[in-house]
């Protein structure tokens, strides 16, 4: 039997050794500046943002995130970076309801997302992103 909870404490050790800190967006977040999309967005309230550990890939890395453009082949000329979150860097509902991420001074607006969730347990999160 697979153990889903080591896998996930793997993803997350393989993730935030080669990643950096971001911080997630929700909706409600606006933009700090119309003129500078750039720019991160600024969080309506505290509860609006969460950070984690993201580790960023080109766009069909290494695969994993193939899913997100097979289900919309047009995102492919959209999407200019993908990152994967290990879902236990950061709180669940946050990853799912996130709509952008800073890292840095650079924001991207999440396209697209893909859970990698065998049976009951979410190992990681991969987003698709556009700047």
């Amino acid at each position: 039997m697979v153990d889903y909870t080591k896998l996930a404490a793997t993803a997350k050790r393989l993730i935030e050794a080669s990643g950096r800190l971001v911080t997630l967006y929700d909706a409600s977040s606006t933009d700090a500046d119309a003129s500078k999309p750039w720019s991160a967005p600024v969080p309506a309230s505290p509860d609006d943002t969460d950070t984690a550990i993201a580790v960023f890939v080109p766009v069909g890395g290494g695969g994993l995130g193939h899913t997100l453009r097979d289900r919309a082949a047009q995102l492919d000329k959209i999407l200019t970076q993908e990152c994967m979150i290990a879902t236990s860097s950061s709180n669940a509902e946050d990853l799912r309801n996130a709509d952008s991420i800073a890292d840095g001074n650079r924001s991207w607006k999440i396209v697209v997302r893909q859970e990698l969730a065998p049976g009951d347990t979410s190992l990681v999160w991969v987003f698709g992103l556009e700047s």
